[in-house]
């Protein structure tokens, strides 16, 4: 295998991991926001019932902030890391 060839090798893996951070990113939003609905019991209507659409839909503003907010914590924790491995091997 030459050069070229183990070039786009890694230009292939690198676009799986990115596509699989993304992935992650995705599923630990979700995981957040489904935990903060049974926690605080976002999603309970007036008779009780458990994650009606209107009761969820209700709450969907908070439930759009929270998603940003933790993807933003994902985010900034991401671009420390990029910082603090920019000084090269020995960071690492």
């Amino acid at each position: 295998m030459n050069f070229f060839e183990h070039q786009d090798r890694a230009r292939r893996r690198t676009r799986l991991l990115v596509v699989l951070f993304i992935l992650a990113v995705i599923s630990i939003v979700a995981a957040v926001d489904l935990v903060a609905l049974v926690i605080l019991g976002f999603g309970t209507d007036h008779q009780g019932a458990r994650f009606s659409g209107a009761a969820v839909q209700a709450q969907m503003p908070l439930l759009i902030w929270i998603s940003v907010l933790t993807a933003g914590v994902i985010a900034l924790a991401s671009l420390l890391r990029v910082l603090t491995l920019r000084n090269g091997g020995a960071a690492v």
